[in-house]
């Protein structure tokens, strides 16, 4: 950007600082986290909002926002932040949604550096809303504090236990000994096949619980960041499709690294000496496709694909430094399920 703006960073990729825009997959699933009802769990608010729009935009501009240990030397991360921060309070104000009140979340403390440089321990519950902290967004009412629940004797029906439907190769072994399999520039296209005796088997329902479907990518592992890039996963696709007009059609979501590369961790002081455990899981709601696919006489829950795809900007410099970032990230994945909740 010339004229030395002061909101420039050169470690941005691809043309940002030119105006060239991010990844389109970049801003999905800001829908499905404005809509959760609930704030925590892997459907919830907290979870599809961090590892959805947060940590894409952070892997979609790269360079210094890619990385933990640098992402707050870019400008760019304060007005991320602010934003997310908003949409959190956005999500507050739609009615019938509540922060966490529970004890354990609310005591944690996390070590900041003040005004003077010292370092000061911050509670949750003491920050958690905006009006404890005397701000509010122009076009959405600031959040209130926590509030203690009051006690309940309500009964509330659980769940029933998640149910795999099917799995990708190697579905009998424990996932601490599963082969880890690379995830290349190019389309992944994963087989998943039924699990025995459970597709066509009655699926337990009960009253007032929502089920889903979810596929539930496991064994994720990278060792560093894939700086603009980022790994869209698509159910029974077909390669035209994801690169054609209609993807969005049978987008689950992007498997996304920000924060979670064994090179962070070492930084963050949280390196772990068995690497099985650097590795996630991706999960991600795939009730909404599956039953696009069966309107459209395209789902066999006994056979079908799931498809990750590395995606980067559309302009040719970008996909220039793709396809490097993808193969020096070293990132793999161990098994993939398709499981009913």
């Amino acid at each position: 950007m010339p004229g030395g703006n002061p909101l420039a960073d050169q470690s941005r990729l691809n043309g940002l600082n030119d105006g060239d825009p991010l990844i389109p997959q970049a801003g999905r699933g800001l829908a499905a986290a404005l809509a959760a009802g609930d704030f925590g769990g892997p459907q919830g608010h907290n979870y599809l909002l961090e590892f959805g729009p947060h940590n894409s935009v952070h892997g979609a501009i790269g360079g210094n926002m890619g990385d933990t240990a640098t992402a707050g030397n870019d400008p760019v991360f304060w007005l991320h932040h602010a934003n997310v921060d908003r949409l959190w309070d956005a999500w507050l104000a739609q009615g019938g949604r509540s922060n966490p009140v529970d004890p354990s979340y609310l005591d944690q403390t996390y070590e900041f550096a003040d005004e003077s440089g010292a370092t000061v321990p911050v509670r949750v519950g003491d920050a958690i809303g905006s009006v404890q902290l005397g701000y509010r967004y122009d076009n959405t009412p600031a959040s209130p504090a926590p509030v203690a629940a009051a006690p309940t004797t309500q009964v509330v029906a659980a769940p029933a236990p998640p149910r795999a439907v099917a799995a990708s190769a190697g579905a009998d072994v424990p996932l601490e000994k599963a082969e880890s399999k690379p995830i290349g520039y190019k389309f992944n296209r994963v087989p998943l096949k039924a699990t025995p005796g459970v597709v066509g088997a009655p699926v337990p329902v009960q009253a007032g619980v929502p089920q889903r479907t979810v596929v539930v990518v496991e064994g994720v592992s990278a060792d560093k960041p894939a700086s603009g890039v980022l790994f869209g996963v698509y159910l029974n696709a077909k390669d035209e499709e994801i690169s054609g007009p209609l993807e969005e059609q049978f987008y689950l979501g992007s498997i996304t690294l920000f924060g979670r590369t064994r090179v962070e961790q070492r930084q963050a002081g949280h390196a772990h000496k068995n690497p099985a455990d650097d590795t996630f899981n991706e999960e991600f709601d795939a009730t909404a496709v599956i039953a696009r696919l069966k309107a459209a006489g395209r789902w066999d829950p006994a056979n079908f694909d799931v498809v990750i795809v590395p995606h980067s900007a559309p302009q040719p410099r970008a996909k220039a430094t793709a396809e490097a970032e993808t193969k020096n990230s070293g990132i793999s994945y161990k098994r993939i399920r398709l499981v009913d909740k």
